[in-house]
């Protein structure tokens, strides 16, 4: 099935003939949150411009779910987001999907769906699910939520009773995702050049098919569960333009025009997942393997100069222990990342360590206060293709964060 076809007018489409048909008597429910927050590191420019500090950090969304019949809801967000250059507060359709639940082994998803990957993708936005402002860089980066969050598509759940106690959730799912030229994906290949090219610019990158599966095994020990999940997203092509650096070894090509395309690129992703609770304990864990490949060619004044197959791998795990006492609740979290994939060119480039403290306070129910200190090690989530982080002398550095959240 080619999930392209299924884009977001379409969807739309469906989802208002779905309202008109039914009438407005049915259950309606409204939500929503707004968070600001403060971002400040002693060395380099991350998740936004943050050496010096920066205010360039909140969030704002809006949600509805409405049950026109009997296991039949509509869900929908509308979200604007700011994070350094990445979000502009361009509203954007987060999700908004027809949920018909057949029974509880079985239900349908259809439209612009959440992707599940993990324990935290699906509710990325939602703070109060989490201790920590950021979370662990290497498995879920602010910056990728293009393409993070949601798909137009279709998936499949269900939740499965095994033995005793012990059952089992599932999600299927596939479709396609939007790419921005300002997103995730853009910036990993700037970065990738912008050592060896000035003026670089995404001049088109198209969508990505993406289809996963995620499953949860309750064994029947309270508290806990296990999860594993795949995700593999295919066919993104990219073209990116700019110019020979001007400190290039052979001053003949500094200045001449450069253009890169990136073809057949894939990238698949297995996790697995770790959550057990214990009165007012809470640890999680979580580990995940990437392969990435792609064909790339480029070329100078019009002239091939280089091109073939490319492939990297990258590792990443977290482990995190969180206590709550009352309305405060804190949180230690050690995060790795290993390989940096396109931006790893050996050392510390190639790894980041993190260990991070998270305090939280709930002044109320619908007011969230928090604050953390990350202490890093290596380089291998800095992005330069806003020339951001032209150089990585220091391999120790921290980042601080703050952070106030609204519910209604």
């Amino acid at each position: 099935m080619n999930f392209k076809k299924a884009t977001l007018p379409a969807i739309s489409l469906l989802l208002a003939s779905s309202v008109w048909s039914s009438g407005l008597k049915s259950d309606l429910r409204l939500s929503g949150f707004v968070s600001t927050g403060y971002l400040e590191s002693s060395h380099y420019n991350y998740p936004a411009d943050t050496e010096g500090g920066t205010t360039a950090f909140s969030e704002l969304g809006l949600n509805a779910s409405w049950t026109p019949k009997d296991r039949l809801t509509v869900n929908g967000q509308i979200f604007a987001f700011e994070l350094g250059p990445y979000g502009n507060y361009d509203p954007m359709v987060d999700y908004l999907f027809l949920d018909y639940n057949v029974k509880r082994e079985f239900g349908v998803r259809f439209g612009r769906v959440k992707r599940e990957q993990g324990i935290y993708t699906h509710v990325q936005d939602i703070d109060l699910s989490r201790t920590s402002i950021l979370l662990p860089i290497g498995m879920y980066d602010q910056r990728f939520r293009d393409i993070s969050a949601a798909l137009d598509g279709a998936s499949l759940y269900g939740n499965i009773d095994l033995w005793n106690d012990a059952y089992l959730d599932y999600v299927v799912y596939g479709g396609v995702v939007e790419l921005e030229p300002d997103g995730g994906v853009g910036g990993v290949a700037l970065t990738a050049m912008s050592q060896a090219a000035d003026n670089l610019a995404v001049e088109y990158i198209e969508a990505a098919d993406n289809r996963g599966a995620q499953l949860w095994l309750s064994p029947g020990i309270d508290g806990l569960r296990i999860g594993f999940g795949v995700t593999e997203m295919s066919e993104v092509e990219a073209a990116i333009t700019g110019s020979i650096s001007a400190y290039h070894p052979n001053p003949y090509f500094a200045g001449l025009p450069l253009r890169s395309e990136f073809s057949d690129f894939t990238l698949k992703i297995e996790q697995l997942s770790l959550e057990y609770f214990v009165g007012e304990w809470n640890l999680t864990s979580e580990y995940a393997e990437s392969t990435t490949s792609y064909d790339a060619v480029s070329s100078i004044a019009g002239t091939v100069v280089s091109g073939g197959p490319g492939k990297s791998k990258a590792r990443t795990w977290y482990a995190s222990l969180a206590r709550r006492l009352g309305r405060f609740e804190a949180a230690v979290t050690y995060s790795e990342e290993n390989g940096g994939g396109l931006l790893s060119s050996g050392g510390p480039d190639s790894v980041t360590e993190d260990m991070q403290l998270s305090l939280r306070y709930d002044v109320t129910d619908f007011w969230t206060l928090k604050t953390e200190v990350h202490s890093l090690f290596g380089t291998s989530r800095l992005f330069n293709e806003f020339n951001q982080n032209p150089i990585r002398s220091e391999r120790n550095w921290t980042l601080f964060a703050a952070k106030s959240t609204f519910f209604f």
